[in-house]
């Protein structure tokens, strides 16, 4: 690395532009075989009652799947988050589905298998 690229990005980290470096780690190889993206429709009035936000629900469902990669909360067909998940074999997706549909404010749910992903950046172009 250049020394003039060096201290560009340290004066980026120390302005909190950059918050971190991130590791790509090859799923397939450890095993997970298998990527979905679950959409999820939640309760509103019963997190209302339970005195929950959305964010706050979102966390407890990832508490829930030790197999999440990331989840987010959205907007539009009538969903309120998308939750990534990873495994090694349809059995334990299966098993992380059931997990998911038992958790409380959960209405439905919709799975989406992933069948190939394109190049992963995060550059901003």
């Amino acid at each position: 690395m250049k020394y003039y690229t060096f201290h560009y990005n340290k004066k980026m980290e120390e302005d909190g532009i950059i918050k971190g470096y991130m590791t790509s780690v090859d799923y397939e190889k450890l095993g997970f075989n298998i990527s979905a993206y679950i959409i999820i429709k939640a309760d509103y009035p019963k997190l209302k009652k339970m005195k929950l936000s959305y964010g706050s629900f979102l966390n407890d469902v990832l508490k829930n799947l030790s197999n999440a990669s990331i989840a987010s909360l959205i907007t539009g067909h009538e969903r309120d988050m998308i939750v990534r998940l990873r495994a090694k074999n349809i059995d334990e997706l299966n098993k992380c589905l059931d997990t998911l549909r038992g958790i409380t404010g959960i209405l439905a749910t919709d799975t989406m298998i992933i069948l190939g992903e394109g190049r992963r950046t995060s550059a901003i172009r």
